[in-house]
């Protein structure tokens, strides 16, 4: 039994008894100790804070903000990885009522994983948008001290809108290459228009 997870989900200390049934001062030194030593599976408590512009074209600068509610500032390094939002890692069911983040041995660098940087908990990590096929991608943290073992976890969330980023093809950041495309035909629709009404001019001198 992984006492971490047992401890963080149903605050049962490391001797197995129930936290109501110890004098309270023992139970405040149990969950203390329990606490230092055994490392931390609250995965939910990181994620992405914010991710400013939310929307870009491939090589424009975003600012992304991954916070931590237990982390020192600073004090823990996390890989960051892109992933398109219908490939993102999905919490997957563990022990009785519960999830867990899915795990790998390493942070993900590989398809369809993308590598953007490393961040501390609680800052700020500035990057430019990798050339990606456009559409909407997850950002996945990787955290190797939230699971027990060889392992960490892959932290994501793809439902909430702020955590994402939306690629949008490159060379027109607001509504894409199809409405560029549109617009040159516009261009090319007038030119010919005025060609022929210069030839009728020029016609009707003569």
């Amino acid at each position: 039994m992984d006492l971490g997870v047992a401890f963080a989900r149903t605050s049962v200390v490391a001797t197995g008894g129930p936290v109501s049934t110890l004098r309270p001062q023992l139970a405040l030194v149990l969950a203390v100790l329990a606490c230092a030593l055994l490392p931390s599976t609250t995965w939910a408590d990181i994620g992405v804070e914010s991710v400013r512009p939310a929307v870009g074209d491939p090589g424009e600068l975003v600012d992304l903000r991954v916070a931590c509610g237990g982390c020192p500032r600073g004090g823990l390094r996390l890989p960051v990885s892109l992933v398109p939002a219908a490939q993102a890692p999905r919490p997957q069911r563990c022990r009785e009522n519960a999830l867990c983040a899915p795990t790998m041995r390493e942070a993900p660098r590989e398809l369809p994983f993308r590598f953007i940087g490393l961040t501390n908990a609680n800052s700020r990590l500035r990057f430019a948008i990798p050339d990606l096929n456009p559409g909407r991608y997850a950002f996945v943290i990787y955290c190797g001290p939230c699971w027990r073992g060889p392992a960490g976890s892959l932290i994501t969330d793809t439902g909430d809108p702020n955590a994402v980023l939306r690629i949008q093809p490159d060379g027109n950041p607001e509504t894409g290459g199809e409405s560029g495309s549109v617009s040159i035909w516009w261009v090319l629709a007038g030119a010919v228009v005025l060609v022929v009404a210069l030839a009728g001019v020029i016609r009707w001198r003569s």
